[in-house]
């Protein structure tokens, strides 16, 4: 795979590669610059960094995948609590971290705003390394503007960009992934002691409940073990293979693919989970035109 997959017309090797250097010139730049109220890093915040960089790495060597993750301790950045870069929510009242992950067009510096506080390091540690899955991700950039240099990501991991619709596609399906990888690996270090694991692990709760429903369901029609379907979800992250979902369709019934195709990241409906838990097809079939007619826009089923 390519550092950078550009994807568009009339791409010729050349415009790749030197596209590619005016990036590694852009990124090497945000390396090597530092916010506003930013926090320098204590020992400690290093030490989560690394483990970071660890931890994923022998993920990906139990998927038989290369561990190549390296994680620069100043693609992190610190910030004091409360003060926002960009864009992003802030509520006092909020005893969890809040942050905003705001990535340069290179998408591969993590810059973070997390409240520091000692006490939450685990969760620290969660989100860098959920961050850092999404960096180590296969992503497809299209060329905007070839001077500037600027690009578009068309796709992270599971995640794509419809240009046709204008809509993020497979998004919250990706998320909810990306967020069981951090959990699974997180158990690991604390020795399987769930309560430890969940007590930390609330985002994506609802995404990650229904992409264990469709494993649990492929792995009864295809006589498998459910670990054996979440081991294939989880190395399609890291390489990009997606031809396996196509199992959804075979378990769940026609449009159930784009049912889950439309499952966005932020808060669902609860409507997502009645809809792969039924096992009624005509009920579910009613299940997925409801949660159609809410999009702005009607994607799949018709009639």
């Amino acid at each position: 795979m390519e550092k950078y997959n550009f994807v568009g017309k009339n791409l010729t090797p050349e415009i790749k590669e030197g596209f590619s250097e005016k990036l590694d010139q852009k990124r090497q730049k945000g390396l090597e610059t530092s916010f506003e109220n930013e926090v320098t890093k204590t020992p400690e915040d290093l030490e989560i960094i690394k483990k970071v960089e660890i931890s994923l790495n022998e993920e990906l060597k139990e998927l038989n995948l290369p561990a190549d993750v390296v994680l620069d301790p100043k693609e992190v950045h610190f910030l004091k609590e409360g003060f926002l870069v960009n864009k992003g929510h802030y509520d006092p009242k909020d005893q969890q971290i809040k942050f905003y992950a705001e990535e340069n067009s290179v998408r591969i510096i993590i810059k973070k705003i997390i409240r520091k506080s000692t006490s939450l390091r685990d969760y620290s540690f969660s989100i860098i390394l959920h961050e850092t899955i999404h960096k180590h991700s296969p992503q497809k950039h299209e060329i905007i503007n070839r001077d500037t240099p600027e690009i578009r990501t068309l796709g992270t991991g599971y995640g794509s960009y419809s240009k046709k619709r204008k809509e993020n596609i497979f998004k919250g399906f990706n998320e909810a992934v990306v967020q069981r990888i951090v959990v699974d690996i997180t158990q690991k270090i604390n020795n399987n002691n769930l309560d430890e694991v969940y007590k930390t692990f609330r985002t994506y709760e609802r995404q990650i409940n229904v992409v264990d429903l469709i494993a649990e369901k492929i792995a009864k029609m295809k006589k498998e073990t459910k670990e054996e379907v979440w081991k294939r979800f989880k190395r399609g992250e890291f390489t990009g293979e997606m031809m396996h979902l196509r199992d959804v369709e075979e378990a769940f019934g026609p449009h159930s693919l784009e049912i889950l195709a439309v499952m966005g990241g932020g808060e669902i409906s609860k409507s997502f989970l009645e809809y792969f838990i039924t096992e009624d097809l005509s009920q579910r079939e009613k299940i997925g035109k409801k949660i159609i007619s809410r999009k702005k826009f009607k994607l799949f089923l018709k009639g």
